[in-house]
């Protein structure tokens, strides 16, 4: 008589749980598989105990529906590596995930601060502007300093690790001098490279590589033309999107090949960033005055092997806009970003299917720092595990 596979029971139980559609609420034990249902209005868990290291009969768990609108989310923890997720439909990101995002108050102060995605545990990291998070979610590099209407002339980097022990203080993270820009030149903005230990930025109009370890600034492209700003990595480490604002649009390119155009001239197409599979890009369009980084209208889509324009929002109203673009959700089917819509401004969520922007209102924001703790959000820099 043939052994039935120890890990069956439990891969029976799970699935017959989730047509019955039971909660099962649990926490996160290292060496323990967790298998996640999440719907609009529901968050169910199921912890199974590790029988195997072979991952195929857990990821076999990823194509099942849960009443045709939900995800199924696989992870790993303890030694087995890093999160895997696998989503179904169209439904609300996980509350487990963050938002790093920055704060800014009339007077110019600004602290960059992290909560969760539905506005609840904000925290506030650190005075700063500008965020963006390590791949890995452990580092966010940040500026300080900077003048001018966006605050970017002048502007030096720091960088803080979110795997330190909290500080007791709110804000209170050790920020370490990561980049001195010795001629005050414009830094508009940066992104890691999937190492986690280099990144981009953009300096004076031309792109260069650094480290957080330190080190001299290197020219990211041996022909820059002194226009190029605001770059994003591809995913996979690839190619680079960047906008280019003399003329606004938007381009990819590599290192030692030749510039890809996105976007036609003129539009004012800036602040890009890559879907998490590489797919499609994300921008704000309308910031034709080439003096300003913070003038950006409505969010677009793009489609870099077609060169296809999809609005996701179409503002009407007068000083309405997302002045910075925004950022994707892990699952890549929302758009977390800093605006203004129907005169209210604040932090908003777009389905990338189109749609209403959706308004996130942050629970029980931090009040240790008078005037920047009430100011609203100002721009959203990732999200991250």
């Amino acid at each position: 008589m043939r052994r039935i596979p120890v890990f069956l029971p439990f891969l029976l139980f799970v699935l017959l749980t989730l047509a019955r559609g039971v909660a099962q609420i649990t926490t996160d034990v290292s060496g323990f598989r967790h298998v996640a249902i999440e719907a609009p209005g529901a968050a169910n868990e199921f912890v199974i105990p590790q029988v195997s290291t072979d991952l195929s009969a857990w990821q076999s768990l990823a194509p099942i529906p849960v009443d045709g609108d939900a995800m199924l989310r696989f992870t790993d923890f303890g030694s087995l590596g890093a999160p895997r997720r696998f989503y179904r439909g169209i439904f609300p990101p996980s509350a487990g995930e963050y938002l790093v995002y920055e704060r800014r108050a009339p007077d110019g102060s600004s602290v960059v601060l992290r909560c969760r995605l539905d506005g609840t545990g904000e925290k506030c990291l650190t005075p700063g502007r500008y965020p963006r998070v390590s791949p890995n979610g452990r580092w966010v590099l940040f500026s300080r300093n900077g003048t001018g209407p966006s605050f970017h002339y002048g502007a030096s980097l720091y960088f803080i690790d979110l795997t330190a022990p909290e500080p007791a203080q709110a804000c209170g993270y050790t920020a370490t001098f990561v980049f001195n820009n010795t001629f005050s030149e414009e830094i508009v903005n940066f992104a890691w490279e999937n190492n986690n230990l280099n990144f981009v930025l953009d300096c004076g109009g031309r792109i260069y590589r650094t480290s957080r370890s330190g080190g001299p600034r290197i020219a990211y492209f041996a022909d820059s033309n002194c226009i190029e700003a605001m770059p994003a990595f591809r995913p996979d480490g690839g190619a680079l999107v960047f906008a280019h604002r003399q003329p606004s649009q938007l381009t990819t390119r590599i290192p030692g090949q030749a510039k890809q155009t996105l976007t036609a001239n003129g539009l004012g197409d800036s602040w890009p960033q890559w879907s998490p599979d590489g797919t499609r890009v994300l921008f704000c369009d309308g910031n034709t005055d080439l003096t300003r980084t913070d003038l950006g209208h409505d969010l677009v889509l793009v489609d870099p092997a077609t060169g296809a324009r999809s609005p996701l929002t179409q503002l009407t109203e007068p000083g309405d806009g997302f002045p910075h673009g925004g950022v994707w959700s892990l699952n890549g089917l929302w758009i977390y970003a800093a605006g203004t819509v129907d005169g209210i401004r604040g932090l908003w969520r777009v389905p990338v299917t189109g749609g209403e922007p959706q308004y996130v209102t942050i629970v029980s924001p931090f009040d240790s720092a008078p005037g920047v703790s009430s100011a609203p959000v100002a721009f959203v820099g990732a999200v991250t595990p």
